[in-house]
């Protein structure tokens, strides 16, 4: 029988009072206490440039050429590198898994749309199952197959009424698999902010529920008025992001800067956190997102919808604390956080495993990591075009003395 969990909440920020300061970054301190079993790791002070981490400037590798369909990415969404040092990348253009050489040059695909044995509809996700088999998970079907290409079984995956399509992610610590659902029923007002329910679950070798956690609050959405149902806005939205780490579950809330640490059984072990500084919405900001979402992405003659896009609902008063967050395989936090719009510099900000902010590092500003390895990070880049390219960066790594 599947247990529930009561609901756990995340994001509880400490307000920490946070001295002006010059062009000079403050020295970093670090505070570690307990707190009913739970590590709160707090970390104080300015940025620097890390020196346990450097990454390469410019990509060491480009899994992407010009001309050549096996070469050619629309949906780059998953990749890993596995240890013989071949890269593998889900391309939701053609529904493939493709392999590539530890030199870049394309080896493979395997793959395609359909409901016969290892095929699915889109493979947005490949992780590792096991030390010699991988997974591709869409919201219909999980398939397992051998790191070369060999099926070795398709399943259709379940959902729970009443709620969103299940997504898969990750393998936990304990052999059970780690998926989320969300729900709106029930959790939306008519107008105004509000937020969807997000749970997630471990599920069993059989795709079946061993238990949950939740509800937290997902993805903002706002309707403008009661006859529109309540939509995404793009601008400094906020959501709650959950992740694989460390065998067991990552989760923030973006408008805080904290990162609370979970066993796979839901069990809180450790918050990281970090201050930021002064956080409020001004209305250069809010012209400076409308001025860069019109350029990028939407037309202002679309409508009446695309413009309740480009709306900033009443109570929206400070910006999120970061963009997204990851665990790489060595245990390294990374953290993207979100500046002003149009200060978007690429910086993101490592801390140690121990939760010990370790500096700065600089990434393309828009780029979508896929994984990060002891010597090595995965990610997709797009061009003026807007066109996607998978690349491989460097990574140099130093123990502090």
């Amino acid at each position: 029988m599947m247990k529930r969990t009561a609901t756990l909440f995340f994001g509880f920020s400490l307000t920490i009072a946070s001295a002006a300061c010059g062009g000079t970054a403050e020295p970093t301190r670090m505070s570690v206490r307990d707190s009913a079993g739970v590590q709160i790791v707090e970390n104080f002070g300015g940025d620097f440039l890390s020196t346990v981490i450097t990454i390469s400037d410019e990509p060491v590798l480009r899994l992407s050429r010009d001309g050549d369909e096996n070469y050619e990415f629309f949906g780059a969404f998953g990749g890993l590198r596995l240890d013989d040092g071949t890269y593998v990348v889900s391309n939701l253009g053609d529904r493939s898994i493709r392999y590539f050489s530890p030199t870049g040059e394309w080896i493979g695909s395997f793959g395609r749309r359909g409901r016969g044995p290892c095929e699915w509809a889109n493979p947005s996700r490949v992780f590792r199952l096991g030390p010699d088999t991988l997974a591709v998970a869409d919201v219909l079907r999980f398939v397992v197959f051998t790191v070369g290409g060999e099926c070795i079984s398709t399943r259709d995956v379940g959902r729970t009424a009443a709620r969103g399509l299940r997504n898969i992610s990750g393998r936990l610590d304990d052999g059970s698999l780690f998926a989320s659902e969300s729900s709106l029923l029930g959790s939306l007002a008519r107008t105004g902010i509000s937020r969807d329910s997000i749970w997630w679950l471990r599920l069993d070798e059989d795709l079946e529920p061993v238990n949950e956690f939740g509800p937290l609050p997902g993805f903002a959405r706002y309707g403008p008025d009661e006859s529109s149902w309540p939509r995404y806005t793009p601008l400094f939205w906020t959501y709650t992001r959950l992740r694989v780490a460390n065998g067991g579950i990552a989760v923030a809330d973006n408008r805080h800067y904290q990162i609370d640490f979970l066993s796979a059984e839901g069990a809180l072990r450790r918050s990281v956190r970090r201050e930021t500084g002064p956080r409020t919405l001004t209305d250069n900001d809010v012209a400076r997102a409308r001025e860069i979402l019109l350029d990028r992405d939407l037309d202002p003659e679309l409508g009446r919808e695309r413009r309740v896009q480009l709306e900033i609902p009443a109570g929206v008063t400070e910006l999120p604390a970061m963009q997204d967050f990851l665990v790489d395989l060595d245990g390294f936090l990374w953290v993207n956080r979100y500046e002003r719009p149009g200060d978007e510099d690429g910086a993101w900000d490592v801390f140690e495993p121990t939760g010990r902010y370790a500096g700065k590092v600089y990434l393309e500003p828009d780029i979508m990591v896929l994984e990060i390895g002891f010597d090595y990070l995965l990610g997709v880049v797009r061009d003026e075009f807007d066109v996607e390219h998978p690349v491989v960066y460097s990574i140099l790594r130093q123990e502090e003395n």
